[in-house]
């Protein structure tokens, strides 16, 4: 017996179901009775037959477009489409939403309207409604059911559609967040820009007529630009033929000839007709002359004569020469200096025009700019223009376009009812109360913190019990615990062999343990064994009778010549008891204690001190010290985890030498198991398969018998009881007043 732990897994007493009904059987039947008296208004609220209503909706994931897509209209993820579902689902069970519809439905001729009751105002109705009405996804779909129940199936399906057309009319009206407004600032937007483009567009023609330009482009040069450009170029060219003509004027005059371009003087004159005309008929003449003068000696007068006529025929030619080439020349020059006073005149007239088409340059810039202004202007205001009327068109094309929901499935009259039903709705009560009540004693013993076990304290401790006793409710058990005592007997005689253990303290986690029973058990158990055992009553926490009256533990403590009085009476010492002690229930001078023991005679093998409750009592602690080994006693069903644990950290504070422990009215598990088996062999002698399912069931059948009629009968005979007390005094009055 040690306090070591050992590193095993201890299974636990696990669920023990049957048993658990057992020992609860009153709780069972009082809480079938409970749920079936809590059951019965809602067999007559919930099993009254109703009729219902269900149309269903499409919700798209996708914008069903007339013309085309639009950006605002798209889901980017699924999140955002179950948010839309919920905002639609929402959407149908709205104030407004179920308003429209009752008011559609009360001016539609024919209609059976009957939602509203007598004096309920429309308010009353709607709200009503709202509670009523069932609006549910349809899970893996894009479907939404709205359903409505109700006793009475006259007009419930013409409600519904109506609620859904009412819907799918906001939701038309919706779908687009702000058509209208968004439509009407569209429409003044355009307005606004056909009154810009107008303005603009007139300003630009009156620019244009100004500018006499038809067309203003950005991406051309400016025409006013153009026309400088050519005047600037026109201008250098006539200045230049101005120069060349000055050029060719002054080389004329310095030269005398024409240039390289021109035909020159002396050619003009070779190819003259008439010179060439008269020097054919001269030449004639001088041949003659030169033939006639070639025989002639320079002496000779005809020589002569024909000299001098030669000579007047080369200053003919020569003269008619001269006068050709001056006439030429004088033509010549004055071609030139017309060509010069053609160019100089052509050149001032040049400037005069840039002048004045220079002098006009700003305002020609400031207009032509203004009007590229105009036009820049213009486009983007035309572009936006595009862009309002595509977007109004987009509203208007979209406005008749199915959208995100459209109506699947309208609602249909009902015509059978659905629902529980009363019969139904009691079944289910019935079997919610055998569950409930089958429940109830499962659950109170899976959460029960007690220690109900050997292997409960086993695995609290760390260590294995020195042994158990049986709880006594009949011969047979009382038998069997016999036995088991003798066995926690049998562990101490081996431990006194082995450590020479003679005296035993036995104490409880709290009071009630049995430890008074189990000490002086064990002894009588030591006396049937052969050995001689004595139990000393060492609780003055709480005195038992069975130990009897005497001076006792407390006067031995207090004398101080213990050992001639317990040798004066060792022969009458069948067990000690504890004798008077203080007021406070405590022992004194327990310093003494381990002498007294010791003084006690040598013919008692085992000492059993029968101790207070170690939780309660500080004496266990000191009656600890001076035994040999201690006993702590655990009882089932009555100590819990928490306290056994404390009990078990001040134990090995404490560190006596030797410590054990005893489980104390262990319950058989009447439904199977362990304890019930080992009786059951223990007495029969024979070994024993297992206990069946059967007499269980017929012992939990048995036991719930027997408690409903107890307690029907203590139903029944509680208030005649009352009355016969009430009514007893009242006829003793009566016949002394006779």
């Amino acid at each position: 017996m040690n306090m070591q732990p050992v590193d095993q897994q201890v299974p636990g007493r696990g669920i023990k179901p049957l048993d658990s009904l057992l020992r609860h059987t009153r709780l069972m039947i009082l809480l079938f009775i409970g749920i079936l008296l809590a059951g019965v208004p809602l067999v007559f609220m919930l099993g009254k037959p109703s009729y219902q209503a269900v149309a269903t909706v499409q919700v798209s994931p996708r914008y069903m477009k007339t013309l085309r897509d639009d950006i605002e209209l798209e889901f980017q993820s699924n999140t955002q489409y179950l948010q839309f579902i919920e905002q639609q689902r929402r959407t149908i069970n709205r104030y407004d939403v179920l308003e429209l519809a009752l008011q559609t439905l009360a001016a539609r001729p024919g209609a059976t309207n009957n939602w509203q009751l007598p004096g309920e105002t429309a308010r009353a109705s709607i709200e009503r409604l709202q509670r009523n009405l069932q609006v549910s996804a349809v899970s893996d779909s894009y479907l939404v059911q709205v359903r409505l129940e109700a006793e009475q199936p006259q007009g419930l399906d013409e409600l519904v559609n109506a609620v859904v057309d009412a819907y799918l009319v906001r939701a038309r009206d919706e779908r687009i967040f702000g058509a209208d407004e968004r439509v009407a600032s569209l429409k003044a937007r355009e307005s606004a820009l056909l009154l810009q483009i107008d303005s603009m567009t007139a300003e630009r023609t009156t620019i244009a007529r100004e500018l006499g330009v038809t067309a203003f482009n950005p991406a051309e040069k400016n025409p006013f630009d153009m026309r400088m450009q050519k005047l600037q170029e026109d201008l250098a060219s006539i200045r230049l033929q101005r120069l060349d003509a000055e050029t060719k004027l002054a080389a004329f005059l310095a030269m005398g000839e024409t240039d390289l371009t021109m035909e020159s003087i002396q050619d003009s004159i070779l190819s003259d007709p008439g010179l060439n005309s008269l020097k054919a008929s001269l030449n004639q003449r001088r041949a003659t002359l030169v033939t006639t003068a070639s025989g002639l000696s320079s002496e000779h007068p005809a020589w002569r004569d024909a000299q001098d006529e030669l000579a007047l025929i080369e200053q003919e030619i020569s003269s008619r020469e001269a006068e050709l080439r001056e006439r030429l020349r004088s033509g010549l020059e004055s071609r030139y200096r017309s060509t010069v006073t053609q160019a100089s005149e052509m050149e001032a007239r040049m400037n005069a025009t840039l002048a004045d088409v220079s002098a006009r340059s700003g305002d020609y810039s400031q207009g032509y700019n203004r009007a590229i202004s105009l036009s820049n202007h213009l486009d983007l205001l035309w572009g936006e223009l595009d862009t309002v009327r595509e977007r109004l068109n987009f509203f208007e094309g979209e406005d008749s376009s199915a959208g995100f929901v459209h109506l699947v499935t309208p609602a249909r009259p009902a015509l059978i009812p659905s629902g529980a039903g009363k019969k139904k709705i009691a079944l289910l009560v019935i079997v919610a109360a055998i569950a409930g009540s089958l429940a109830a004693p499962l659950l109170l013993d899976l959460f029960d913190n007690r220690i109900r076990t050997v292997n409960d304290a086993h695995r609290i401790l760390g260590f294995a019990p020195l042994g158990w006793i049986v709880d006594k409710f009949g011969r047979q058990s009382e038998e069997f615990a016999d036995d088991q005592l003798r066995r926690i007997a049998s562990g101490l005689i081996r431990d006194r062999d082995k450590h020479g253990t003679r005296s035993v303290m036995v104490t409880s986690v709290k009071p009630g343990g049995g430890t008074t029973d189990l000490a002086r058990s064990l002894v009588r158990c030591f006396n049937q064994l052969g050995f001689a055992a004595l139990a000393v009553e060492a609780n003055a926490f709480r005195h038992d009778a069975v130990y009897g009256d005497g001076p006792g533990l407390a006067a031995l403590l207090d004398s101080e010549d213990a050992t001639a009085v317990i040798n004066h009476s060792a022969a009458q010492l069948p067990c000690l008891p504890v004798g008077t002690s203080g007021d406070k229930g405590q022992l004194g001078n327990l310093q003494r204690l381990q002498p007294v023991l010791a003084a006690l005679p040598a013919h008692y093998e085992f000492i059993v001190i029968d101790a207070p409750p170690l939780l309660t009592s500080s004496d266990a602690e000191l009656i600890a010290r001076a035994a040999d080994a201690a006993l702590l006693v655990v009882e089932a069903g009555s100590t819990t985890k928490g306290e056994l644990q404390r009990a078990a950290r001040l134990l090995h504070t404490i560190n006596p030498p030797v410590v054990g422990t005893v489980v104390n009215r262990v319950s058989a598990f009447h439904s199977g198991g362990y304890i019930e088996l080992l009786m059951q062999e223990y007495h029969s002698g024979r070994k024993v398969a297992g206990s069946s399912l059967l007499p269980a069931l017929k012992a939990t059948a048995h036991a719930l018998a027997w408690d409903l009629l107890a307690l029907c009968f203590h139903v029944v005979l509680t208030p005649l009881q009352r009355y016969r007390s009430a009514r007893l005094p009242a006829a003793a009055a009566a016949d002394k007043t006779a």
